[in-house]
């Protein structure tokens, strides 16, 4: 298996365009290592490619991987959300130390009940 970190790290800026070819390289794990080393760079630019390439790939469970990184890339970043549904939007989550990882609380949450350990 070749080591995309090292090729990605060697060529600096130009790391995508070095990785983008190994999406059709003849290795399964290859494919889903550059795979995953794209979605890393997190550039919308390679959504038509990962659309065409999971258009011409007989696998269902790549073609649904590829796919799954083309709309991963496509989310809006917080910054477009919140452009788009204004600051002030009821999706806004409010993060209190209470209910830090436990399920979101919104302006419009029910009051939780105390547990043990609150």
């Amino acid at each position: 298996m070749v080591d995309l970190e090292a090729l990605v790290a060697a060529a600096g800026p130009d790391g995508l365009a070095v990785v983008l070819p190994y999406l059709t390289n003849s290795n399964r794990q290859t494919r889903q290592q550059a795979l995953t080393t794209v979605i890393q760079f997190d550039d919308r630019s390679v959504i038509p490619r990962l659309q065409q390439l999971a258009a011409n790939t007989p696998d269902p469970a790549e073609r649904s991987n590829l796919l799954a990184a083309a709309d991963y890339l496509n989310l809006p970043t917080p910054t477009e959300y919140f452009a788009a549904h204004g600051t002030n939007s009821a999706a806004k989550i409010i993060t209190h130390p209470r209910t830090f990882g436990k399920r979101p609380v919104t302006p419009d949450s029910p009051p939780q009940p105390p547990t043990a350990t609150q």
